[in-house]
């Protein structure tokens, strides 16, 4: 890079070299890297880069990072590189009240961080040298908003908690003791609601499922979680005979993958037997995802014995509420007549 300015970065050594470009006051490599690590941070390497993005005072690179984590907290916390990471970072990430994490996950991904921080200083982990290694971290614990059986059946016998803790979650709401060693107030995620986003207003012939690959292209003005897809089921008998609610369903093999703006998959399922018996399907995934504002394509494949619904007069452009707009374009890996204006995958399922 000194000699000719030649940036070709690998995911293995990308937060090594701008270390490197950071010590040596490299400045150029040091934006080169910090937007290359902005594009490509994912649920599995966010921690990685949170944490140097830290040590090396990236200011906006790890707030970005800290905006990732906290709308996809109950992924990241799930993460072995969440144990790795400083008491500092991890105070950052469970201190914030849009956390998007329920307060068990919260829990058990701290307790896992203090078993590991007791394996890095050679110390038993047994429950008095963990709570000593949280410290502080303790007190963004909101144990005011577990559910009492989970408290009870788990959180009372790790005894990381003093009996005057413990009493004082029991008798929460009771005028009798003095609970202001927890937070009582819950956690205001970001994305809150739920939305099924239908792109057609009316629905036309039958889709034939012979021509079963189905493509469509679109972009959310912020950031939203996506946590599956909408899908046409199952319209006319397979034959002539007469139409009851039995000869209108079938079972298909439907295959969905999300591709980002460099047709990388995202998401990927493949083969699952879906019975399609309803007007819409949905396609739920495994684990949300992440959008940030740029495109992405939803790409269906259906093996079917009939034919499925199919959208007409679809629109480009979708308002949520004035909060987010939804934009949708042909997409060149459709290999029938799915276009912006009809056929299949009628609508995505959002978290907004």
């Amino acid at each position: 890079y000194m000699y000719y300015e030649a940036f070709e970065p690998k995911r293995d050594s990308i937060l090594a070299l701008q270390y490197a470009a950071t010590k040596y006051a490299v400045h150029h490599l040091v934006r080169a890297c910090v937007k290359w690590l902005d594009d490509v941070v994912t649920v599995e390497n966010v921690c990685d880069i949170f944490q140097q993005a830290q040590a090396l005072d990236e200011t906006d690179l790890s707030s970005k990072c800290l905006d990732f984590i906290t709308q996809n907290g109950r992924l990241v916390l799930q993460k072995l590189s969440f144990e790795n990471l400083s008491s500092y970072c991890v105070e950052l990430i469970i201190k914030q009240n849009e956390l998007c994490a329920k307060e068990e996950e919260v829990y058990e991904a701290v307790k896992g961080w203090a078993q590991s921080e007791c394996a890095r200083r050679n110390i038993t982990p047994c429950a008095h040298n963990m709570r000593k290694m949280l410290g502080g971290l303790h007190n963004h614990i909101r144990y005011a908003q577990m559910d009492r059986k989970y408290f009870a059946d788990r959180v009372i016998v790790d005894e990381i908690l003093t009996a005057e803790e413990k009493l004082s979650r029991s008798f929460l709401g009771s005028d009798s003791l003095d609970t202001t060693c927890f937070i009582k107030t819950a956690r205001k995620p970001l994305f809150q609601q739920e939305r099924r986003v239908l792109r057609f207003p009316s629905v036309a012939l039958p889709c034939p499922t012979a021509l079963n690959i189905h493509a469509i292209e679109f972009k959310c003005s912020r950031r939203v979680l996506l946590t599956g897809i909408v899908i046409y089921g199952a319209t006319f008998p397979l034959s002539n005979t007469r139409r009851t609610s039995a000869s209108l369903s079938f079972i298909s093999n439907v295959s969905v993958k999300l591709l980002d703006d460099s047709k990388c998959t995202i998401f990927s399922m493949e083969g699952s037997r879906i019975i399609m018996e309803e007007k819409f399907q949905e396609i739920l995934f495994d684990e949300p995802s992440c959008l940030k504002p740029t495109w992405y394509a939803v790409i269906l494949h259906i093996e079917s014995p009939g034919n499925t619904y199919a959208g007409n007069k679809g629109e480009n452009m979708i308002n949520i509420d004035d909060e987010v707009f939804i934009e949708f374009r042909d997409c060149p890996l459709s290999r029938n007549s799915t276009n912006v204006s009809r056929d299949q995958i009628p609508g995505l399922l959002l978290c907004i």
